[in-house]
């Protein structure tokens, strides 16, 4: 079922995206071009924490349910379902904010995560808690790609695609580091641990992009292009 709808969506695709050939071939050497900008150096930093602190608790999203909140499993796929869709009407919320401020809507992201994640260590158990985390969860993920995205087109507008290029990179050594930190706290310390260690990390991502995310002299960087 996955498989044909993969297929579907790609059908769907090439019916409605447009053609946006490149200006040209992308070097080795490019990639280097947002490691010398600033903002491209803060977002990146920012992603680090930001998807490490994501995936250290979202690995654990199910028996987090299961055992902090108390679920049955019918209850644990219910929430799981809203979840992605929250998280897909947070994408086009996304897509609003970030045409106001990618800097307010990649903090506010990262507040309202790091909210979820520490709400599950005092909000209780039961499936009304458990549906609060999961929707404030869903929709702060909904928000990370598109403010992140839109972060480095802003940090590099004349070499879009080395920028997200590095954006890319950044996610899967996150989530890679992410997992494994914790895999390692749950291990030794259980999924609640992992769940307040996960907002740490997040509220250092928000600490970042709120003091060193600025724009330097108040100068107004590049609009995201539609």
């Amino acid at each position: 079922m996955t498989g044909a709808l993969a297929a579907a969506v790609l059908l769907v695709q090439l019916w409605l995206l447009p053609a946006i050939p490149p200006v040209r071939a992308i070097g080795a050497r490019d990639l280097l071009t947002p490691l010398t900008r600033r903002m491209a150096q803060v977002g990146l930093l920012a992603v680090l924490f930001f998807i490490a602190g994501h995936f250290a608790a979202y690995t654990y999203l199910k028996p987090l349910l299961q055992q902090v909140f108390g679920l049955a499993p019918n209850s644990v796929s219910t929430l799981l379902l809203v979840y992605g869709a929250v998280g897909f009407i947070g994408t086009f919320l996304g897509g609003s904010l970030v045409a106001r401020s990618v800097r307010g809507t990649t903090l506010l992201a990262a507040l309202m995560l790091a909210t979820a994640l520490l709400l599950t260590t005092v909000i209780g158990s039961g499936f009304v808690p458990g549906a609060v985390v999961v929707v404030i969860w869903g929709v702060a993920f909904g928000l990370i790609p598109v403010a992140l995205t839109g972060w480095m087109m802003e940090a590099v507008p004349d070499a879009p695609e080395a920028g997200q290029a590095l954006l890319v990179s950044g996610f899967q050594v996150a989530i890679a580091s992410g997992a494994l930190i914790g895999g390692l706290t749950v291990d030794n310390f259980g999924i609640s641990s992992a769940m307040v260690l996960s907002g740490v990390l997040v509220l250092i991502a928000a600490l970042i992009v709120g003091t060193l995310g600025r724009a330097r002299g108040g100068a107004a960087v590049a609009a995201v292009p539609e």
